[in-house]
């Protein structure tokens, strides 16, 4: 389960040090027995048995217990040698030394903040002491990042708090602090493609039996969707002679074109679930907005946590104490877009063009776009030559980043104060010219995966559940970083790897699918009926002018009310834009109570 984690510790003091932990559970919170270790720990670690048997302790030793005797053993090199989602904090009181670890992912977050004569650290900036009434404020890059729907910087959101980055250690002794990468994340050599599906499937296999070893009153989220179906029948199947895996499903009574049901149902179909399904009918997407932006101190880049909010709820309710999730399948496997880029790069323009088809018409668009933004990534000046000489009929035309506007509206001081063209065309998605591995490990080391984490882990922690993350396994992130491009992409269908892996397990509708559900329509369509006054208030507040374009903000939502816009960039947008305006105004009436 995700715990809070606190602790402090003094500069370089005389004598005796007072060094406070504190985490709600005491499982988690251990001294070793002459007191010279302490531990404070949100982890779950999927190597026991194997980190007892290195260090020769029995197989019941508590988690805490090892941990602290494989510092003893190993020191600093103690997170290299586990297994799992940690952050951890170790006070070594007779060398007068903090040390603390994030997992290599960052699934288990930790920042730190030093305050004159100490530091502080927790899992969750809002439980650091002596931040201001409501907590700590944003920094007004994290704003901008926030309103174009990017995560830019890899440092903390909030004002004068640090944040340890994934794979990362901390040590600090008298005053000074240290930060280090312990492990970085490379593209291993690569792999047979024939052979990729049976190793995908023992990979995966196995990651999940260690994230279910230890998990009682284990529970799943199921979408209908590639992702969490994998995850739900492999966990069934291995749960067969014991217990139904229960699932939490939620579906709209207008699903649209992507709608989850029948997908939900065809899972469900072969048994050994234990299913519940919550539809709904009207969705009002704003409320409880306010709630969760307290829970996350600030606005978040995940509207789509308050539609699951329910069933995350009622699975707590059912006594559930773990979710598995499966967040960053599509990361983690990829769905293999870099070999277009190897195509074009080696001149294979006829199937670059056979590629392209397929993958333009899931994303409602033509192929010659498609092919015509790989050729001017890829070949620059050259792409109008060879977008001719590929057959195209259709004129090719500039690059549409340089004439549209900017999403999220931010104001112009606030794109000038914070740098953002700038550090937006210093920030590419990957760097130019890059193979479809090297891509994919951008993709996977971006600043989005750590921040991902770390709401997730609020969002779990605010419903009461522990989460675990069967993707985000350190063998199988690695096995997906060695396959080439035809095992991710082929023949115009995506993630080819899982979909080949899972065969006989997941059923074949669900094998096939293309596209998923985005929730783009009811977001819409709920903001619509459910919150438009409340939204144009927002919108004429004084409390955005700083921050957004208020005027380009206000025309998109009337064109939403109008002419029923479902444009999905414009609807996250103002979503974005008006949980903007709520934290602004939560924020200037704690302040208003504080001073009163």
């Amino acid at each position: 389960m995700n715990f809070a984690i606190s602790g402090t510790v003094p500069k370089g003091a005389d004598g005796k040090v007072d060094v406070q932990f504190l985490a709600n559970d005491p499982a988690i919170l251990a001294h070793d027995a002459d007191m010279k270790l302490g531990l404070v720990a949100d982890a779950s670690i999927y190597n026991l048995v194997e980190l007892s048997c290195e260090l020769g302790l029995s197989r019941s030793t508590p988690v805490a217990s090892l941990l602290l005797a494989g510092y003893r053993r190993w020191g600093p090199g103690l997170p290299q040698k586990l297994d799992g989602d940690f952050a951890l904090a170790i006070w070594d009181s007779a060398a007068r030394t903090l040390f603390c670890a994030r997992d290599r992912f960052g699934v288990r977050p930790l920042c730190y903040r030093e305050l004159g004569d100490r530091l502080v650290f927790s899992s969750d900036p809002q439980f650091l002491p002596q931040l201001p009434p409501g907590g700590s404020d944003l920094e007004e890059w994290a704003i901008a990042d926030f309103l174009v729907g990017r995560v830019i910087e890899g440092n903390s959101r909030w004002k004068a708090i640090s944040t340890l980055p994934p794979g990362h250690s901390l040590t600090y002794r008298n005053g000074s602090t240290e930060v280090r990468q312990y492990v970085n994340l490379e593209i291993a050599a690569e792999c047979d493609a024939r052979e990729a599906p049976e190793r995908f499937a023992q990979l995966f296999r196995n990651s999940i039996r260690k994230r279910t070893r230890q998990a009682d009153k284990l529970g799943c989220l199921l979408s209908g969707g590639l992702d969490s179906t994998s995850i739900a029948c492999v966990t069934r199947d291995h749960l067969a002679s014991h217990t139904l895996l229960a699932t939490y499903s939620m579906t709209f009574a207008d699903g649209g074109a992507n709608d989850d049901k029948p997908f939900i149902d065809v899972a469900l179909r072969n048994g050994g679930f234990r299913p519940t399904v919550i539809e709904r009918e009207s969705y009002a997407p704003l409320d409880g907005l306010n709630a969760m932006l307290e829970e996350q101190g600030g606005p978040f880049l995940a509207p789509n946590l308050i539609a699951i909010k329910p069933l995350v709820e009622r699975a707590a309710d059912d006594g559930i104490a773990v979710l598995l999730d499966g967040h960053g399948g599509d990361e983690v496997v990829s769905h293999g877009f870099g070999r277009l880029d190897e195509l074009a790069a080696a001149g294979r323009w006829m199937s670059l063009a056979k590629e392209c088809g397929p993958i333009a018409r899931d994303y409602g668009k033509a192929r010659h776009e498609l092919v015509g933004a790989v050729a001017r990534r890829t070949h620059g000046r050259s792409a109008r030559l060879i977008y001719k000489a590929v057959g195209s009929k259709k004129k090719l035309r500039g690059s549409e980043k340089c004439r549209a506007p900017m999403p999220g509206w931010p104001s112009k001081d606030l794109i000038e104060n914070t740098r953002l063209d700038e550090r937006l065309r210093q920030s590419p998605p990957f760097p130019s010219g890059a193979t479809e591995p090297q891509q994919h490990c951008a993709q996977l080391k971006a600043p989005l995966q750590p921040y991902a984490f770390e709401v997730l882990a609020r969002f779990y922690r605010g419903r009461g559940i522990g989460s675990r993350f069967p993707f985000w396994d350190k063998e199988l992130v690695s096995f997906c970083l060695s396959l080439p491009s035809i095992a991710k992409l082929e023949g115009g269908q995506t993630r080819v790897v899982l979909r080949r892996a899972m065969k006989g397990t997941v059923p074949q509708p669900i094998l096939q699918r293309r596209g998923k559900m985005d929730f783009t329509a009811q977001l819409k369509d709920g903001m619509v009926a459910h919150h438009s006054s409340y939204i144009k208030h927002i919108l004429h507040s004084d409390a955005l002018e700083p921050y957004v374009d208020l005027e380009a903000a206000r025309a998109a939502f009337a064109l939403m009310q109008g002419s029923g816009e479902n444009n999905s960039a414009n609807v996250q947008a103002v979503w974005r834009v008006v949980a903007l305006g709520a934290w602004v105004e939560m924020r200037r009436s704690i302040t208003k109570r504080a001073a009163a």
